[in-house]
């Protein structure tokens, strides 16, 4: 029921409340929302001088998406490379055997 001019028992401020206190809510949870935003990205692992010195191309001191993409991929290519020598490794060993009596 609406409440009008006249009604008994009936607030009109009653709607403005409840829009004020929904206003105020989407307000915080917005900022809220921001700030978390604004601490993640401050929590970024900094990047090595020396992988600066080699991947950063135009030398302003951070990874574009480029030099980026670059590291990344020498850093997958180098893993990968460790992964196969590590299987290699394995097949030249000799099983160990034991004598049982």
């Amino acid at each position: 029921m609406r409440c009008g001019l006249g009604q008994s028992g009936c607030n009109p401020f009653q709607n403005m409340k409840k829009s004020r206190l929904a206003t105020l809510l989407a307000l915080f949870s917005l900022a809220f929302a921001i700030s978390a935003a604004a601490e993640d990205t401050s929590k970024a692992k900094p990047i090595p001088p020396e992988v600066l010195k080699k991947y950063d191309v135009n030398h302003d001191g951070k990874l574009d998406e480029t030099e980026l993409a670059a590291w990344k991929a020498d850093k997958k290519a180098a893993a990968h490379e460790k992964k196969k020598h590590e299987h290699k490794g394995e097949g030249d060993k000799k099983p160990e055997t034991t004598v049982t009596k």
